[in-house]
């Protein structure tokens, strides 16, 4: 068997059950927890000098974690490189 792993961050109880029947075994361990966090901030950019502002918001940062969301594989593809 292989081994899957489902997230998200904002299914309600019945998009959870629908995940489980489509995606995973009916024995799957379920993990819930609180929506707060924190110690999430979630910042919207604009869009010009993209690059330059995602290297800065990086070094600002540096030693933290972080996610850039892209529109598209090819988007994100570059920001990695």
């Amino acid at each position: 068997d292989a081994a899957i792993a489902a997230f998200t961050a904002t299914a309600d109880e019945r998009t959870r059950a629908e995940i489980v029947a489509r995606l995973l075994r009916p024995d799957a361990k379920i993990f819930v927890r609180d929506l707060d966090r924190p110690n999430i901030d979630i910042a919207i950019e604009r869009k010009d000098r993209a690059r330059d502002r995602i290297i800065a918001i990086i070094r600002e940062h540096e030693g933290e974690q972080g996610i850039v969301y892209c529109l598209s594989r090819a988007a994100t593809e570059e920001v990695a490189a």
